[in-house]
């Protein structure tokens, strides 16, 4: 699910379905399914952009 995505990297649902939408995934509630390639992709960014701390 996307929210147990989000939580998995420490970001909103909401940034997640962003995304979602920004590669054209009709992927668009935070209680949505989300296949393992797709939350692969979505990890994959995510490790990409470095941590503001």
């Amino acid at each position: 699910m996307v929210y147990a995505l989000a939580q998995e990297l420490g970001v909103t649902s909401a940034e997640i379905l962003q995304r979602l939408a920004d590669l054209e995934i009709p992927i668009t509630s935070a209680s949505a399914n989300i296949d393992p390639d797709t939350a692969q992709i979505i990890r994959d960014f995510y490790a990409m952009i470095p941590e503001v701390n």
